[in-house]
C-alpha cells in the first residue's frame, strides 16, 4: 500500500497536520459558523514536493468514504431495492429506516443531515487545498488542482442529486454574516459541468488506484448528462418540471471512456466487488476502503445474520424486496448475489432439497432453529430474524475489522457508462446501437440478447434499459435517480410504501443548515 492510501486511515490526523485550515472551515455550510479559519501552515511553508501535496490531499479523498454511509442510506432505502424491517428491539433506530422506505422523512432526518454535511465537508477540504495550490510553486500543481476540482465537482454533484440548487462556495473561508443564497439547480449543474470539462484538460489519462483521472471526470459527465432533465429542472409541490436534455454531450463523454482502451467489463460480474477489486478495470471512480475499524465498507456487516461467520458478528438488518428479487430470471448470473432459503456456513444457499454443499453445515438462528431466509417480510414493524432476502454483492473480506472490509466502493463503473450511452442512443433514435451496448451487459450476465419485442420501438427499448439497470446496479445507490428519470420514484407502490407526494424527488434542506444560513430557502413541499 502506498503512502497516500496509508494516510487515508489516519484522515483526522492528516487534516490536523497537513491541512489545519480545514478544521476551521469544514462546517461553514453546515451548522457551526463560530470558528475562524486560521491555518497553522501557510502556502509558502507547504507544498514543496509531491509527497507533501499527497498528504494534504488524503482527507479530500477520505471524505468519499465518509459520504458512503449517509448517501448510500438515503439513496438505497428510499427505493424498491432495500428495506430495513424492525426485528424486535433491533433496527428501530428512531424510525429512520422506515421513514426513508415509506417516503415520510422530514427536514430533521439524521441521514439527510449527515449527507448534506458530508458533501460540504468534502467541498470545504477541496477549497482549502485549491487555495493553497494557487499559491504553490510546485511544477505539478496544475494537475493536482485539476484532480481536486473533479473531487469538488463530485461533492457538488451529490448535493445537486439530493437537494437540487444549493449554495456554491469557491473559497475556503466564509463570512458567517453574509453567506450565499442557494444557486438554482441549473446553475449548480452548469458549475459542475464547467469544472469537469476544464479540469479534464489537465488530468492524466494514466490509472492510479483510488485517484481520479481524465476518464473519471468523463464518466462523471456521463452521469450528470444522463440526469440533466432532473438536475436542470424545477421541483414544485406538483412535481418535477423537466429541464434540458444532454444526450449528444453524454455520448461524446461516454465515447472518451469507451474508446480509451483503459477500461472495460470484467469477465466475471462480481470481480468489481471483491476485497481484491483494487485493480478492477471496470471501476472508474471509487472510494478506497480499508479493513480497519471505521475506515472500510460495512455493507455485508449490515445485512448478514448474526450467526454468519464474519470476523465480527453481523448486524442482521438490510434486505431486498421479494418483488425486486422476483424480477431476476433464473438464468441471470447476477441472481447468485441473493441469499434465500436455508443458509449454509459458506455464505451460500442450500439446494432445492435443503442440502448444503459438502464440507459445510446448515446455519441456525439464535434460538437454534434452521436459518431460513424467507422471500417476504410479513410485518415491517415486527419482523423475525430470518425474514427477508439478503444481498451478498460485495465479496467477504476475512480480514475485516470491526465490520469494515477493504472492498473499494465504485461510485461509477464502466457498465454505467455503457448503459448511459445506450440510453442516449435510444433517445436520439439509434435503438439498434443502444441494443448492442445493452447486450454486452447481458452477455456477461449469461443471458441472451434482448428480444425482438424489447427492441421493436424506442419506448420498448427505454423500458428494457431501465430494467437492465435495475439488474446490473442493484444496491449501488443509483436506483433513485433511475426511478426519477423513469417517473416512478414517488408514484410507484412497493411493499410497505404507497404513492407519495411528487415533490419528494428532492430531499429537504436540513433544518440545521437553514438555522445557520438565513438565506437558505426550503425545498417545495417541506
Amino acid at each position: 500500500m502506498n503512502k497516500f492510501f496509508k494516510s487515508l486511515r489516519t484522515k483526522t490526523l492528516a487534516v490536523g497536520i497537513a491541512l489545519p485550515s480545514v478544521l476551521g472551515t469544514v462546517n461553514f455550510a453546515c451548522t457551526d459558523l463560530d470558528t475562524t479559519p486560521y491555518s497553522l501552515i501557510t502556502p509558502d511553508q507547504f507544498f514543496k514536493n509531491d509527497a507533501e501535496f499527497l498528504g494534504a490531499m488524503a482527507p479530500v479523498y477520505a471524505q468519499l468514504r465518509a459520504l458512503q454511509w449517509s448517501y448510500h442510506n438515503i439513496q438505497q432505502h428510499s427505493t424498491d431495492e432495500t428495506m430495513v424491517p424492525q426485528r424486535g428491539g433491533d433496527w428501530g433506530d428512531g424510525n429512520r429506516w422506515k421513514q426513508l422506505h415509506r417516503h415520510t422523512w422530514d427536514k430533521s432526518h439524521s441521514d439527510i443531515n449527515d449527507a448534506w454535511n458530508s458533501s460540504y465537508t468534502g467541498i470545504a477540504r477541496s477549497n482549502s487545498l485549491l487555495e493553497a495550490l494557487d499559491a504553490s510553486t510546485l511544477a505539478s500543481a496544475a494537475a493536482y488542482k485539476a484532480e481536486v476540482r473533479v473531487l469538488r465537482a463530485f461533492y457538488y454533484y451529490t448535493l445537486l442529486d439530493m437537494f437540487g440548487g444549493v449554495p456554491i462556495y469557491k473559497s475556503a473561508t466564509a463570512d458567517k454574516n453574509n453567506l450565499p443564497a442557494r444557486s438554482t439547480a441549473a446553475e449548480v449543474f452548469s458549475f459542475i459541468e464547467t469544472e469537469l470539462k476544464e479540469a479534464s484538460a489537465a488530468l492524466p489519462k494514466t490509472k492510479v488506484h483510488g485517484r481520479v483521472n481524465y476518464y473519471s471526470a468523463q464518466a462523471l459527465l456521463t452521469r450528470i448528462y444522463l440526469n440533466s432533465q432532473f438536475f436542470t429542472g424545477t421541483v414544485t409541490t406538483a412535481g418535477l418540471q423537466k429541464g434540458a436534455t444532454k444526450w449528444t454531450e453524454l455520448i461524446a463523454a461516454a465515447d472518451n471512456v469507451i474508446n480509451s482502451g483503459e477500461y472495460g467489463l470484467e469477465s466475471d460480474y462480481f470481480a468489481s466487488f471483491l476485497p481484491s477489486n483494487q485493480g478492477s478495470k471496470e471501476n472508474l471512480f471509487v472510494s478506497v476502503n480499508l479493513n480497519i475499524a471505521g475506515n472500510g465498507l460495512s455493507f455485508n456487516q449490515r445485512q448478514l445474520h448474526y450467526n454468519h461467520a464474519l470476523p465480527q458478528s453481523p448486524w442482521n438488518g438490510f434486505t431486498t424486496l421479494a418483488e425486486t428479487y422476483n424480477k431476476f430470471s433464473e438464468q441471470d448470473y447476477r441472481k447468485n448475489m441473493f441469499l434465500i432459503g436455508q443458509q449454509c456456513s459458506n455464505f451460500t444457499n442450500a439446494d432445492k432439497d435443503g442440502n448444503c454443499p459438502a464440507g459445510t453445515t446448515k446455519l441456525t438462528d439464535r434460538q437454534g432453529n434452521p436459518l431460513i431466509f424467507t422471500s417476504t417480510v410479513a410485518n415491517f414493524d415486527n419482523a423475525n430474524e430470518s425474514e427477508g432476502i439478503r444481498v451478498l454483492k460485495w465479496g467477504i473480506d476475512t480480514g475485516a475489522v470491526g465490520g469494515d472490509s477493504k472492498n473499494d466502493y465504485a461510485w461509477i463503473r464502466y457498465a454505467d457508462v455503457l448503459l448511459a450511452k445506450a440510453e442516449a442512443l435510444n433517445e436520439t433514435g439509434n435503438t439498434a446501437g443502444a441494443a448492442a451496448l445493452v447486450n454486452q451487459i447481458r452477455t456477461r450476465a449469461k443471458l441472451g440478447n434482448l428480444s425482438a419485442a424489447q427492441t421493436a420501438s424506442q419506448s420498448a427499448m427505454r423500458a428494457a434499459i431501465f430494467e437492465e439497470r435495475g439488474y446490473e446496479f442493484i444496491m449501488e445507490a443509483v436506483r433513485r435517480l433511475d426511478m426519477i428519470r423513469a417517473g416512478t420514484y414517488t408514484s410507484a407502490d412497493w411493499q410497505f410504501k404507497e404513492k407519495k407526494e411528487a415533490f419528494r424527488v428532492l430531499y429537504p434542506i436540513p433544518q440545521g443548515a437553514i438555522d445557520a444560513n438565513s438565506k437558505l430557502t426550503q425545498n417545495a413541499g417541506y
